[in-house]
């Protein structure tokens, strides 16, 4: 969020300054896909290409249940219009975002982290410590904070975060896989005991031939995953893993005079729909697009509005993925498969996946 910032607001020629905690850049893969909706914004600044050159697009989704496919759903798009989906990890996206905001001057200034931010009459001031503990002052007239869902800035603000978190841990995993699965759709596995097993192939480079078997996460409510889904077969160690809680919350408002809020620093949500990092790039496109219209004043209105719906949303789908209890497991296929085979609904959902259920302001 912060990269698709300082590249949207650069390309306006403005002056900015980006700095990150980690001194490497992202190697994991992250998110894993973007969305139609972020590929029309980044068009306007040169990304959307490489994008597209890099990544696989996703041709649909596969719903299985009892080692058969019972239901579908296409999002292939006719040309000219962009994928609704491309398979693309968050590290290649920000690695692309990196190279183009070089290309226009900026360097992204690795290893400080804002750890004091305030407004004052002319604008902003925040406080930035160094690796080794020293810290120095820096004005500006305006902030986008996009510092993660455990949001120092926010913190420091007193900005509420409510919402909800899901009772189990999630599980993801980052696995080579050999299967006859289909690369370009994702697949959910709904086994019997109920919870989901979702699976999406991760691609840093598709025109790269993969050392080992094809790399493929897996989102699942299960511990072990591979346990539960059929003609799955581990060829090698993951190479990434992490569990944790799943939560839906957004802030109470996403801007405080010249400091606003983007990513995760603004909302969290599940994994489900994709629309993390594509939510966030879109919060640093508008937050542009405002700032270059001086309309800034409007930013939390909007941004709480969009964002609130799709987190509402995303929160939906997850507790029907989990399927915690029975009388959703009795009924969940017959309701996805309904869902799906109505036109309006179908629509619906493909408009959530790719980004474009709203318009752009």
């Amino acid at each position: 969020m912060g990269l698709a910032a300082a590249l949207f607001l650069k390309h306006q020629g403005l002056n900015v300054r980006i700095f990150e905690t980690l001194e490497e850049p992202v190697q994991k893969s992250k998110a894993l896909a973007v969305n139609l909706r972020t590929l029309e914004i980044l068009e306007t600044v040169g990304v959307t290409e490489k994008i597209l050159n890099l990544g696989l697009a996703i041709k649909g989704a596969h719903f299985w249940r009892n080692g058969k496919i019972y239901s579908s759903i296409s999002l292939e798009t006719d040309p000219p219009c962009y994928p609704y989906l491309i398979a693309l990890s968050q590290g290649a996206t920000e690695r692309l975002l990196t190279e183009r905001l070089h290309e226009l001057g900026v360097e992204v200034e690795r290893g400080l982290t804002v750890t004091q931010a305030q407004n004052t009459k002319e604008g902003v001031e925040i406080e930035i410590e160094s690796p080794t503990g020293d810290k120095s002052q820096i004005h500006g007239s305006k902030l986008l904070a996009a510092d993660g869902a455990h949001s120092l800035i926010r913190h420091e603000l007193k900005i509420d975060f409510p919402g909800t978190t899901l009772e189990k841990e999630w599980y993801l995993l980052d696995v080579p896989l050999a299967t006859e699965l289909s690369q370009d759709h994702a697949h959910i596995f709904f086994p019997k005991s109920g919870g989901f097993i979702f699976l999406v192939r991760v691609v840093e480079d598709i025109h790269q031939a993969p050392t080992t078997a094809p790399l493929w996460r897996i989102i699942s409510n299960f511990p072990e995953p591979l346990l539960q889904a059929e003609n799955l077969h581990l060829e090698g160690a993951p190479i990434w893993q992490s569990q944790f809680r799943i939560s839906h919350r957004i802030n109470t408002h996403l801007a405080d005079k010249n400091i606003f809020f983007a990513g995760d620093a603004a909302h969290i949500h599940s994994p489900i729909g994709a629309r993390g990092m594509n939510l966030g790039i879109e919060d640093a496109g508008t937050f542009a697009q405002l700032l270059k219209r001086d309309q800034l004043e409007s930013y939390d209105s909007y941004r709480r509005k969009v964002d609130q719906s799709v987190v509402r949303k995303v929160d939906y789908l997850s507790r029907l993925a989990v399927g915690d209890k029975k009388v959703i497991r009795l009924f969940r296929s017959q309701l996805i498969r309904f869902l799906l085979n109505c036109g309006l609904t179908r629509q619906a959902l493909i408009k959530d996946m790719s980004g474009t259920d709203h318009e752009l302001i």
